[in-house]
This record gives C-alpha cells, structure tokens and sequence, in this order.
C-alpha cells in the first residue's frame, strides 16, 4: 500500500511539473505565427459552444460524469521544404477538463483521423497535437 501511495504522488508531482513548465496557449500561438505557420483561431462563441456541447454529448453517451467548456481553439499549418508541418490547440476551462477529455478518448480520437501521425499531449488547459519534432519545438514542448 505505502508504494501505491508513494507512486501515485510520484506521478503526481511530476504530472504538476511537468504542466507548471508548459508554455501558455497564447505563447504556443504566438511562436507559430512567428515562426510563419498560417494560424486559424476560433473564438466565435456560437462555434466553441456548439463544439463544447458536441463533446459534453459524446462525454455522456460514453457514461462520463463530468463536463467541459471550450474557450479557445487554433489549427496551424506551414509547408516549407522539409514537409508539411501542422498543430491544433483545444483549449479548456481549466486543466483538469484536458485531462479527463485525453484520459477518456485518447491519442487515437484526438489525432482527428487524418492518415498523418500526430503526437498529442496535455498542456495546462490544452489538449495540442503536432506531427513532427519541428512544430514541436515552435510550440515550446
């Protein structure tokens, strides 16, 4: 028992390090911009909110207790000479909500489907996913 107690503060610490280092969705953002990747935000609340509710329906049909809220999305993408490179930004309310969001869907659902491998990580508030080292290092992760 003492070493579940002391693993699961383990993870715990580090889950909270992890996130206390993690750029914030505006540096994130702002770093693609500069690092000229064509932006799209959404922040028409008509749009977060129908998605909001999209998920909350989803989260409820699988049999998930909780909630989440949508504050801001961000689509990124630049072709160069090294490829396509591309992010997504799914900001929450708060941390938490990423999280129950990741823990319930997963890599798979979040990657949104496409034949293209992307990494997907929690952030803070944000669930991001990018498809190579190089949109990685732009966004700071």
């Amino acid at each position: 028992m003492k070493n579940i107690v002391k693993g699961s503060i383990l993870s715990a610490a580090l889950l909270f390090s992890l996130t206390a280092c993690a750029p914030s969705v505006d540096t994130m953002v702002a770093n693609l911009k500069n690092n000229e990747f064509e932006v799209v935000e959404t922040t028409d609340q008509s749009e977060l909110l129908g998605l909001t509710a999209t998920i909350n329906l989803a989260l409820k049909l699988m049999g998930e207790d909780f909630t989440v809220k949508i504050v801001y999305m961000a689509s990124a993408g630049k072709v160069d000479d090294e490829g396509v490179h591309s992010a997504s930004i799914v900001e929450f309310e708060d941390g938490s909500q990423a999280q129950n969001v990741y823990n319930v869907l997963g890599d798979d659902a979040l990657q949104g489907g496409d034949e293209e491998e992307y990494d997907v990580v929690v952030t803070g508030a944000a669930i991001v996913s990018y498809n190579d080292d190089y949109t990685k290092g732009i966004l700071g992760l």
